[in-house]
């Protein structure tokens, strides 16, 4: 019996126990349709997605997202036929497949894994922001990308679409809806327009009791870690989550992180992101059941909007890596994991289950 018949897919190069594979040859691997279609169909048959692609391969963050959220993983292959996990760096063979293991120690990562990347690198900007919006007429989705893509680009995004490339004109009133007609989750990805400051976004509306809640997210490249106008880009992230503040998300999060500035990422070793900024939303502040001004005036936050139930800002724009960390830590600490969890799963996952990436 061939691997189609138990597995009827186009893209179905070889199968193994518990594993589906599909190889590309391409350079710059993207959310095609067709790949897409691969992910969720085997996620769909209980088999572990796999995408196969040469050393020097890179992915997008639409592919990558997909990827992780259909428990798949990311097979790298050189030219004399030895495999790793391009996202872990662990050694790979067709039989482990199946499993998760992380790696235990540096003789279980493949060498090239540790190299640098040859690309063209900049800093980039990771910016998360989830909020929950009844289910009404006067609800639009997509006004968080479109204000943060203002903020940091100078421009509206310029297309959207449910696959790479986003080539549908930016409009918010289509994608919602679009979104409303879809019924359940919806997924979207939405495209940049400035050359100056490459932009990726991605949308996800998941249904609730009494709406929708709407998680985005984008990376975009703002230059040279080096350059003299980083630092007032990263202060602009910070500024713009004080922004996003006045329509009451459950929070949002800004990180920088080095990385290849065509805003792919290659089979290596990424290098460590830091928080620029934390904004806890009124929502997540009142079940955290805790004193939002000494909060604030323990952790260096300001608090803004609504005396009664304010919003949080926590803002390490102006401060090193390490000690931004160190902030963003103590605070966590203070509220606790379960409060933070509890107030907001996506921000709890974010501070204790591996940080921003």
């Amino acid at each position: 019996m061939s691997d189609r018949a138990v597995y009827p897919h186009p893209l179905l190069d070889a199968r193994g126990e518990g594993v589906v594979i599909t190889r590309s040859e391409s350079t710059r691997v993207a959310l095609a349709p067709g790949r897409a279609d691969f992910l969720v169909s085997a996620r769909r048959t209980q088999r572990r997605p796999i995408l196969v692609t040469g050393a020097d391969a890179a992915v997008s963050e639409p592919l990558l997202r997909l990827l992780r959220e259909t428990g798949g993983a990311w097979g790298v292959e050189d030219a004399t036929g030895e495999t790793w996990d391009g996202l872990t760096g662990r050694r790979l063979s067709l039989a482990e497949a199946a499993s998760r293991r992380s790696p235990v120690g540096p003789e279980d990562l493949h060498p090239r894994f540790l190299e640098p990347d040859p690309a063209p690198q900049s800093l980039r900007l990771r910016i998360s922001v989830a909020r929950r919006q009844r289910d009404a007429l006067e609800t639009v989705i997509g006004g968080d990308i479109e204000a943060l893509s203002a903020d940091l680009t100078g421009e509206a995004p310029a297309g959207w679409g449910m696959h790479e490339p986003a080539g549908i004109p930016w409009d918010k009133t289509a994608l919602t809806a679009h979104a409303r007609e879809s019924g359940g989750t919806a997924r979207y990805v939405v495209a940049g327009a400035s050359a100056d400051a490459p932009l990726i976004g991605q949308i996800a509306v998941h249904p609730t009791r009494k709406g929708v809640e709407e998680l985005s997210d984008l990376v975009v490249s703002v230059g040279d870690e080096d350059a003299p106008q980083t630092s007032a880009r990263l202060e602009a992230a910070a500024r713009s989550l004080e922004n996003v503040a006045a329509g009451v998300p459950l929070f949002a999060a800004a990180f920088a992180e080095p990385g290849r500035a065509d805003l792919f990422r290659a089979a290596r070793l990424p290098r460590p992101s830091w928080p620029v900024a934390i904004l806890i939303g009124a929502p997540a502040m009142r079940a955290f059941e805790l004193d939002a001004a000494e909060l604030a005036a323990a952790h260096g936050g300001r608090l803004l909007g609504k005396r009664r139930i304010p919003s949080l800002l926590l803002d390490f724009a102006t401060l090193d890596p390490v000690t931004s960390w160190s902030r963003l830590r103590a605070f966590a600490d203070a509220v606790g994991e379960e409060r933070m969890t509890g107030a907001s799963p996506a921000l709890g996952r974010m501070l204790f289950g591996g940080g921003a990436r």
